[in-house]
């Protein structure tokens, strides 16, 4: 019996995807998405990496970019009937593939790239790959745009910076574990913070342009630079 009833779950996992999310950041994921939209303009060619439901690559399709999305098996459905639903299918092409398999995409091909949560699902190792590729991806002097789940820095510049940095951190941990037992129950999704984020962009030949926090949430804007090689031993 058990086992029938977690299998249903299962299978209602994709449609409640965007409620888990939503939940894990206290409602914000939501506005940094549109704020991550509002970055794309019309005939912008946008790859948004590992897409989950499709709900960024639709709002950015609304304002007239022709996106990729990425995307797994199990939320296709769901983010093609979004896609339908605003009258966007010739906007936007789902490719069912991991972030591993971007190497079939065409260099220099994008003018934007976007990954929402995606990061925090990452080894160090795909990170580093997931962001080469980007770099590949991208033409000259485009953009990357980065919004996943950080610690709260503390900021030591001035006795109220620190003590209201540290609130902020204490708030984070005290909030985090009930969040994500809840999250994890109902949609069987959670995340990890991801650390040195802007560090291995810059390693990847990207110029941060600027950063922004929302919550646990920071978003990230780099233009493609020069591919930093390593120094030879």
């Amino acid at each position: 019996m058990f086992s029938y009833v977690y299998m249903k779950v299962l299978e209602t996992v994709p449609r409640r995807y965007d409620l888990g999310i939503n939940l894990l950041s206290l409602g914000m994921v939501g506005k940094v998405k549109g704020d991550m939209a509002s970055m794309v303009e019309e005939g912008d060619r946008v790859l948004d990496m590992g897409c989950g439901t499709g709900t960024l690559a639709v709002l950015m399709a609304d304002r007239g970019a022709k996106v990729t999305g990425i995307i797994s098996t199990a939320m296709l459905e769901v983010a093609i009937e979004k896609a339908a639903a605003r009258g966007l299918n010739d906007r936007i092409e789902f490719r069912e593939m991991g972030v591993a398999e971007m190497d079939s995409l065409e260099d220099g091909s994008f003018d934007k790239v976007t990954a929402t949560l995606v990061f925090s699902e990452l080894s160090r190792d795909e990170q580093e790959y997931a962001l080469r590729e980007a770099h590949r991806l991208l033409k000259d002097g485009g953009l990357l745009i980065i919004a996943d789940e950080v610690v709260p820095e503390i900021d030591s510049c001035c006795l109220s910076c620190l003590l209201l940095s540290a609130l902020k951190k204490t708030f984070y941990h005290l909030t985090r574990i009930p969040l994500l037992i809840l999250t994890f129950v109902l949609t069987q999704t959670s995340t990890r913070p991801v650390k040195g984020l802007k560090e291995k962009m810059r390693e990847a030949g990207f110029r941060i342009i600027s950063t922004k926090r929302a919550f646990s949430l920071e978003t990230v804007i780099a233009e493609k630079e020069g591919l930093i090689r390593p120094s030879e031993p």
